[in-house]
């Protein structure tokens, strides 16, 4: 089994032992020379290029990922060559995109904090004098690791932003959800079997289940199924908050 991975950051590394460990052969399309997942990079390109991508995929048996910021007119060429792709763009457009994550989720009648979409600084301020004077601001596309997320109590604070996404031809839109400070979070990444959407989550309770979920037989667990959202494997994070239940 050859798996190609675009991207050549620290997932794509840490991939190289689970690779070595089932025998699985690991190549890494990378950004550049030197990246995390040097180890296993057969060729260096931009992936952002369908023909440089396209060769790529056609010298290994399936197509992941190291991040979600490929383009889905890339992610679409190699469906339609054939080659399989996992996670496929349906379910990367939700990544690449938090408010279409956000509108899925809601559609989907998710448990997900208060939040809305802010064109402009007035809505943003009003949505901020709503949920007690502060407000977890997000750009859609490209954050990571801390980028592109600020807690703030002022719409002023991510003025800057507002000018960035009213050029990007998606809307001009931030993400802005209720701040919950008093909680803790227990994550866990849940993945299946290809064809079957059925994953069993460590929790006693699945989050998913308005997407036809049953209670597993072993205790603390649940089995869930992520069909709607088009994907094989999910992150799955739930927020505990302080105070009395309910």
């Amino acid at each position: 089994m050859r798996v190609g991975v675009i991207g050549g950051g620290q997932l794509a590394r840490m991939m190289i032992p689970a690779a070595i460990e089932l025998g699985v052969e690991l190549r890494v399309l990378a950004e550049a020379e030197g990246m995390s997942a040097a180890l296993a990079a057969d060729r260096v390109g931009d992936y952002t290029d369908a023909e440089t991508v396209l060769a790529f995929a056609r010298d290994v048996d399936v197509v992941t990922f190291d991040h979600e910021h490929v383009p889905q007119d890339v992610l679409r060429l190699l469906v339609d060559e054939g080659i399989p792709v996992h996670p496929g763009p349906d379910a990367l457009r939700f990544a690449q995109d938090k408010l279409l994550m956000r509108e899925r989720l809601s559609e989907l009648g998710l448990p997900v904090p208060d939040w809305a979409r802010v064109t402009t600084t007035g809505e943003l301020d009003d949505f901020i004098a709503d949920h007690g004077g502060s407000a977890v601001v997000k750009t859609p596309r490209g954050g990571y690791d801390g980028k592109g997320v600020r807690v703030v109590r002022s719409a002023a604070e991510v003025a800057e932003w507002f000018a960035t996404v009213a050029e990007d031809g998606r809307g001009g839109a931030l993400l802005a959800r209720r701040r919950h400070p008093d909680c803790c979070r227990v994550s866990a990444t849940l993945a299946s079997r290809t064809g079957d959407n059925s994953m069993n989550s460590p929790f006693t309770d699945c989050p998913v289940s308005s997407l036809n979920s049953t209670r597993a037989r072993s205790k603390g667990s649940s089995s869930c199924s992520i069909s709607p959202l088009g994907m094989d494997q999910a992150p799955l994070s739930l927020f505990f908050q302080k105070g009395p239940p309910g």
